[in-house]
């Protein structure tokens, strides 16, 4: 659009901007006073004064992708719905947040802050996301395997492969490479290699079947 046919901002929404803007320039590592501004200006269209879309806004003066733009906001939105004190500090953090149930968040987060020790990461709270929606399922008597879109059958299947795997593990770490190299004779030798090699090989078929 030609830049003289754009409609004009009046004062208030020139100074609202111009603050706004102030805000993300020198808070961008602060997702949660970033991802305000920018929900700001989108809904009140103060974007309009250079561009036709908010979009466009975002990549040309922040060099913000419309997906980044949506996930600082979104974050941010998460964290200010949370009570105060809230231990988010970050927005991969809010991120994990904001998938979990809005009724569930703040138990999420006490489960991820005990399980870490304090020290909440993103990591933590997805584990506790899921563990909350297992524990959830179960308290309405959904089993497990139905929980996991699987059949009865397939489940215990899936779990008979799993012990299997570990047990071969285990097995696997009895066999030192440099056992090989300390055999006495070639046969021995050669037999590590053939029982190694049958290890593998089984643990590789079981992967294949997972």
């Amino acid at each position: 659009m030609n830049k003289n046919l754009r409609p004009q901002l009046t004062l208030l929404e020139s100074n609202d901007l111009q603050y706004r803007e102030q805000i993300i320039q020198k808070g961008l590592k602060t997702f949660i006073e970033v991802g305000d501004a920018l929900a700001f200006i989108r809904d009140n269209r103060l974007y309009r004064k250079d561009h036709d879309t908010f979009e466009s806004y975002c990549r040309d003066r922040w060099g913000f992708s419309r997906v980044q733009a949506h996930r600082l906001m979104e974050a941010s939105e998460v964290v200010n719905m949370l009570p105060i004190g809230n231990k988010i500090t970050t927005e991969s953090q809010a991120r994990e947040v904001a998938k979990v149930e809005p009724d569930h968040r703040v138990e999420v987060i006490e489960k991820a802050t005990q399980a870490t020790g304090g020290k909440l990461t993103a990591k933590a709270i997805r584990e506790a996301k899921f563990q909350s929606v297992a524990e959830q399922k179960m308290a309405e008597g959904i089993p497990i395997y139905e929980q996991q879109g699987m059949t009865k059958q397939g489940f215990q299947a899936g779990m008979y492969f799993q012990g299997a795997l570990r047990n071969i593990v285990e097995e696997m770490k009895k066999y030192d490479p440099q056992d090989v190299a300390d055999g006495s004779t070639p046969d021995e030798r050669e037999e590590i290699r053939e029982n190694f090699d049958f290890i593998k090989n089984y643990r590789d078929q079981l992967i294949a079947k997972l």
